[in-house]
């Protein structure tokens, strides 16, 4: 029996990053499935349980993570008949225990944008920004 294809998109990014490439996979015989972590999306844990409900449960996988979505892989090879994976310009998960989704250095630039627009967006016309 040949695989399908499992596509997973960062939950970040959404299912738009795999359409296209689904479309050309379903033009050359191929069966595929996106796996959409619909918001919200607030932990890993609702990203992976949310793979893991649109994944198929009675056929073999070949699971393509894209981006973050590849840290899901080793829990979705335990609960789903995962055959392979190949990795598209996605993190490779580690051995064994967690990885942090940004860098230190990263997280703390998101979390000085996230503070900044949500203060320039609610706060007061030529406020200052809160210490």
């Amino acid at each position: 029996m040949v695989p399908s294809l499992a596509l997973l998109p960062s939950p970040l990014l959404g299912s738009a990053v795999w359409q296209p490439v689904a479309r050309v996979l379903a033009d050359h015989g191929w069966h595929t499935v996106i796996c959409v972590a619909a918001p919200p999306v607030r932990t890993g844990q609702d990203a992976l349980d949310a793979f893991v409900a649109t994944l198929p449960t009675e056929q073999d996988l070949v699971v393509v993570p894209h981006s973050n979505a590849g840290v899901y892989v080793p829990e979705l090879v335990t609960q789903r008949r995962v055959v392979g994976a190949v990795f598209v310009d996605a993190v490779l998960p580690p051995g064994r225990g967690y990885v942090p989704l940004a860098p230190p250095a990263f997280l703390d630039l998101l979390r000085e944008k996230a503070e900044t627009t949500a203060f320039s967006r609610c706060g007061p016309a030529g406020g200052t920004r809160p210490t």
